[in-house]
């Protein structure tokens, strides 16, 4: 990912279903939908202005996906405490508040304060990108055999309706390794079983609470410590 000036800085304002994004240089201002769809049209969009910065506010986890897509495009994307942006809109005078201006405020502050990029392990990105597109064929030619047998439908993909399947199958890969190799996650689902939990219903919560823990990683702009996560 690289770093040098285009002369282009983007500010981006997340809402749960709703991303509002700026261009500082040109003054222009459009909206886009806060899931996939939404955030793959925004990328494309982003690739062909070549940006030197993208600022994005931290929002509660809401800006998870968008980081991740845009550090995955190879997109300079810094993610920034919203307790800085508020302090900036406020040495700027700017008390008025609205999606809109909160991104041009956020595409200014791209420019003045040229906040350092959010960086992802683009090796080990690379390598679970690659685990899960096997896994995802692998588990293709398993449902195409099992339907040609049973048209019974009792996998987990179709009891568990929310959410998205991709984003899905790499949590559950990974809080089933988690269970195994990390120290925090195997203690949590270790004692739900002491407790009697079912293996199912153990794993589930261990997800939410992995799924927990990534957010305020992202958030926080942390590295893991296994010590602040138990």
């Amino acid at each position: 990912m690289s770093e040098t000036p285009s002369g282009v800085h983007v500010g981006i304002d997340v809402s749960k279903a709703r991303l509002d994004i700026a261009v500082h240089e040109s003054g222009e201002v459009w909206a886009e939908s806060n899931d996939g769809p939404g955030i793959s049209r925004l990328i494309e969009r982003l690739k062909t202005l070549r940006p030197s910065r993208i600022v994005v506010q931290a929002s509660g986890g809401q800006e998870a996906l968008l980081v991740a897509e845009l550090c995955a495009a190879g997109l300079p994307a810094a993610l920034v405490n919203p307790r800085r942006a508020r302090e900036f809109a406020k040495a700027k005078g700017v008390l008025a508040k609205t999606d809109r201006i909160d991104a041009r405020l956020l595409a200014h502050f791209a420019v003045a304060v040229q906040p350092p990029l959010t960086r992802w392990p683009d090796a080990d990105a690379q390598r679970l990108a690659e685990l899960v597109t096997r896994r995802r064929q692998v588990v293709g030619r398993h449902t195409a055999e099992h339907n040609r047998l049973t048209t019974a439908t009792t996998s987990l993909r179709v009891r568990i309706q929310g959410g998205r399947l991709s984003v899905r199958n790499v949590l559950y890969m990974a809080t089933l390794a988690a269970t195994r190799f990390n120290p925090v996650i195997r203690r949590f689902y270790q004692r739900l079983l002491a407790a009697g939990k079912e293996k199912k219903v153990a794993l589930t919560a261990c997800m939410r609470k992995l799924l927990t823990i990534l957010n305020a990683m992202i958030r926080n702009q942390q590295v893991w410590r296994a010590s602040a996560s138990a």
